[in-house]
C-alpha cells in the first residue's frame, strides 16, 4: 500500500516558493524567525506571506521556527500569525516548553557520538509530552538548515514512529536512502535551494520523489 510520508519544506520567505510547496501538496511549510539565519523572515513579511497562503485552497500546516526565544515572544508570534506549530530549537527545557501554549515541534540535534539508546530516551520523553520531534544534524553555530547529513543509522529504528521528522542534509540525491528507513516525516531546507535561494524545480522534484515512494 502507499504510505503518505509527511513532508515539511522549511525556510520559505516568498509566496512564489510557498505557492510551489502548496501546489505540490507538502504537509508543512516552515518560516524561520531566527535572525542569524539567512532564511530569516521578519514578522510583517511573514504576516503578509501567511495572508496570501490562507487565501489559497490548500490546508498546509504553517510552522514557525524559533531558536533560544522567550515563551512570551513565541506565544505572541503563534497567536498573531495564526501559526499551526512552533518549532523549538536551540536550548530549552520542559519548563520553557510548558509555557508555550501552542502545539510544538521539538528540534533535537544529533551528534556523531550520540547513541541510539540515548536518542531513543530523549524521543520517548518528548513523545510522552505529546510533542512532535524533528531530528537534525548538530552544528555549534546554527540550530538547523546546515545542509549536513548526520549518521541516519543512529535513528533507523526510531524514525518510523508517529510524529517524528527526519532532517539534516536531505536532498533529491539521498532521499531514497532516507526513505528506506520509512520515516514518518521528512524535513528539507538547503536541499531545495540554488545559490542560497529556494528553487521551485528542486522543491517540486523532492516532493514528487517522496510521494512516489511506497511502503510495503
Amino acid at each position: 500500500m502507499k504510505y503518505k510520508t509527511k513532508i515539511k519544506i522549511c525556510g520559505i520567505k516568498k509566496f512564489n516558493n510557498a505557492k510551489c510547496v502548496l501546489e505540490n501538496k507538502a504537509d508543512y511549510i516552515g518560516l524561520i524567525f531566527v535572525k542569524k539565519s539567512r532564511r530569516y523572515i521578519d514578522f510583517f513579511t511573514a504576516e503578509k506571506l501567511i495572508g496570501e497562503i490562507k487565501k489559497t485552497k490548500y490546508k498546509t500546516k504553517i510552522v514557525g521556527v524559533f531558536e533560544n526565544e522567550s515563551p512570551e515572544t513565541i506565544n505572541d508570534y503563534v497567536e498573531k500569525l495564526k501559526l499551526d506549530f512552533a518549532q523549538i530549537a536551540g536550548k530549552f527545557d520542559d519548563d520553557l516548553l510548558g509555557k508555550i501554549k501552542y502545539p510544538k515541534i521539538v528540534q533535537i540535534s544529533i551528534k556523531e557520538d550520540d547513541s541510539e539508546k540515548n536518542i531513543s530516551k530523549i524521543i520517548n520523553h518528548y513523545r510522552t509530552l505529546n510533542h512532535k520531534i524533528l531530528l537534525d544534524s548538530f552544528d555549534k553555530n546554527i540550530a538547523g538548515g546546515t545542509g549536513k547529513k548526520f549518521n541516519w543509522k543512529l535513528v533507523k529504528n526510531l524514525v518510523q514512529s508517529e510524529n517524528i521528522f527526519l532532517a539534516g542534509g536531505l536532498n533529491s540525491k539521498n532521499i531514497k536512502e532516507a526513505l528506506n528507513f520509512l520515516p514518518w516525516g521528512v524535513d528539507i531546507s538547503s536541499g531545495v535551494e540554488e545559490n542560497g535561494e529556494k528553487d521551485n524545480q528542486k522543491i517540486a522534484k523532492f516532493i514528487k520523489m517522496v510521494r512516489k515512494y511506497e511502503k510495503p
